[in-house]
C-alpha cells in the first residue's frame, strides 16, 4: 500500500510539472504569443485573410491587429 501511494505521488508531481512546462501562461512568459480569430488560434496562414482582425494575447494582456499582409514559407 504505502509503495502504491508513492508512485501515485510520484506521478502527480510530474504531471504537475508538465502541465506547468507546456501551460500558455508559461509560453506567453517566454516572449511567445497567441494569435485568435473568433475565439480559434491561428496555426497557418491560410486561416487569415487581408483586412481580417485577430486578438494577440501576449504576458501581460492583449491587443487587436488587422492583418495587412500574409508571407508563406
Amino acid at each position: 500500500m504505502g509503495y502504491a501511494l508513492a508512485k501515485a505521488n510520484q506521478n502527480a508531481v510530474s504531471l504537475g510539472k508538465l502541465m506547468i512546462t507546456y501551460s500558455p501562461e508559461r509560453q506567453l512568459k517566454l516572449g511567445y504569443s497567441i494569435v485568435r480569430s473568433g475565439g480559434a488560434v491561428i496555426r497557418k496562414t491560410s486561416q487569415v485573410k487581408r483586412g481580417q482582425i485577430v486578438d494577440t494575447r501576449v504576458e501581460d494582456g492583449s491587443f487587436e491587429s488587422e492583418v495587412k499582409a500574409i508571407h508563406k514559407n
